[in-house]
Parts: structure tokens; sequence; C-alpha cells
């Protein structure tokens, strides 16, 4: 709508223009990497496992908590019990139903990893990585660099794409968790 000048008409509301925004950090942000795996929950904290910064692949599990009210946010490093190797590629999705972050694939340039892990906050503070097994006969493929989702209604994890050591795929892999914790795997 917008206020009413002297002539009776009304004037534009001015609308937002989006954008990206620069956060600086109000402490000290984990070193350089790419390819690192990052999710959400409910809220605006983010969860990131992992990454490279080329000669070396970490194991590392960073949370970051941005506060858009002053552009910034703070980093805190995560020690979990029992982590996966280190690795980049992998993504991680959060499971809103069973409140826990999924981890997929990855490598570490030697190894591509068809690894799911599961990642829980067992008690406030205390977090733990345990492996997942999917059944169904069939293995999940090697792959990293994938596209991962979270389908809360169908209770399942989707992943798009990715690579191995030497292709890239375009191939739809779901891993359904309607009946059992580690899940049933299924390429689509």
């Amino acid at each position: 709508c917008g206020k009413k000048g002297s002539s009776g008409s009304s004037a534009p509301t001015p609308v937002p223009t989006a954008g990206w925004i620069k956060l600086t950090n109000s402490n000290t942000p984990p070193s350089i990497r790419a390819n690192v795996g990052a999710s959400t929950a409910t809220g605006t904290t983010v969860m990131f496992f992992g990454g490279t910064d080329i000669l070396n692949y970490f194991d590392e599990l960073w949370q970051y908590t941005p506060t858009f009210i002053s552009n910034s946010g703070s980093w805190t490093k995560l020690i979990p019990v029992s982590a996966p190797s280190p690795r980049a590629g992998g993504t991680l999705t959060y499971d809103s139903v069973n409140t826990r972050w999924l981890l997929l694939g990855g490598t570490d340039a030697t190894i591509a990893y068809n690894e799911l892990w599961e990642l829980k906050e067992s008690t406030p503070g205390n977090w733990v990585w345990t492996k997942l097994n999917p059944t169904n006969g069939t293995q999940i493929p090697l792959i990293f660099n994938q596209t991962t989702h979270f389908i809360t209604d169908e209770r399942r994890i989707i992943s798009f794409g990715g690579e191995d050591a030497s292709s890239v795929f375009n191939d739809v892999h779901a891993v359904d968790f309607t009946s059992i914790t580690d899940g049933v795997y299924a390429k689509l």
C-alpha cells in the first residue's frame, strides 16, 4: 500500500532487494577448505563436516550460528565420538524426523566412500557419529560431490549425481528409513 501523498495518491512500498551479505566472524573460523558437507536444521544453525585444502582432508565437525541483525556469526568446533575418516565431497543432510544429520559418501583423493553416517546429539553438547548399514543386498555406490536431500514425508534421503574416480553420474539413489533405523537402499 504505502503512504498517501499530498495529491492523494499512494506511493509504492519499497521492496527490499535480495542479495548476498558477507557475515563477519566473531571468533576464529575453520581453516580454508573446499568441498565441505553442509546442512541446516530448524533455525539458523549450520553444520559443516570435512573438506579439503587440496593437500589435506579433514574430519572436523563445525557448527556456525549466524546473527543476521549484526551481519556476523560464530563458529564452534564440535568434538564428536568416532568421526568418519577425513574426506571431502560428502553430503550432509538433516533428518528432522529422527533429529539427526546424515553424511553420505565423500573421498580422500585415494578412496571414494559408499558410507552412510548418522550424527546425533546424545545429550546436550555431546555429539556421536554412528556408521549405518542400509540393507537390500546392494551397497550404496562409491560416490562424492552428489546432491542429497532428506524428504520428511517419505522418511528417505534422495541422492542425485555425483562422481567416482573416473565418471560423473546422473543416477538417483534413495535410502528409505520408514521401517528400520539403518535404512533400505535402492537405485531409482
